[in-house]
């Protein structure tokens, strides 16, 4: 009995860590929507950090973290720092590239309660009378990570929070 047991316990650990081995590193989210609005009504909604407690899913769910900015407004070096009550904890965002009204790319670095990095690109690109808002979140998830949680799934946590990112700022440009 000792050795079935015994036996079935190895299996289950090989399983497991065969899945953690098997989850990809690297992922990639991304979301998108067609907002009847030139890129240039939208760009202020993502370029100021400013204004993501608007639309930003971290900022609805905590209005009261502690915020600082530095930096200008949607130009590279402009950076937003946060200390939530609520995950995501402590981190940063930092623009390393802008292209106005058209890109925004910017890192995203989470100190507390996990570390975690990742980064996320905004791009507006008109079509016809619309605009297609798209966000795209990147990053890596280490062999540990994998191996600790490997039922975690970066495109169910983060592409929700897309969704709504995308829904919320939709809403707010066009009044609905």
């Amino acid at each position: 009995m000792f050795k079935k047991l015994t036996a079935l316990v190895v299996a289950l650990l090989l399983v497991w860590i065969g899945w953690g081995l098997l989850t990809p590193s690297h992922y990639r989210i991304e979301r998108g929507q067609g907002i009847n609005a030139a890129a240039a009504q939208i760009y202020p909604y993502v370029a100021d950090f400013r204004a993501w407690p608007g639309w930003w899913t971290d900022e609805l769910n905590d209005p009261r973290r502690d915020r600082s900015y530095s930096g200008g407004t949607g130009v590279p070096g402009a950076t937003y720092r946060w200390n939530a009550h609520t995950p995501p904890g402590r981190g940063a965002m930092v623009i390393i590239r802008a292209d106005a009204p058209r890109e925004l790319h910017i890192d995203y670095t989470q100190s507390e309660p996990k570390a975690l990095e990742q980064t996320f690109t905004i791009t507006l690109t008109p079509q016809g009378n619309q605009t297609m808002l798209t966000i795209r979140c990147e990053g890596d998830r280490s062999l540990l990570q994998r191996l600790l949680h490997p039922w975690q799934n970066p495109a169910t946590e983060r592409g929700n929070q897309l969704d709504a990112a995308v829904a919320a700022i939709h809403q707010a440009v066009e009044g609905r």
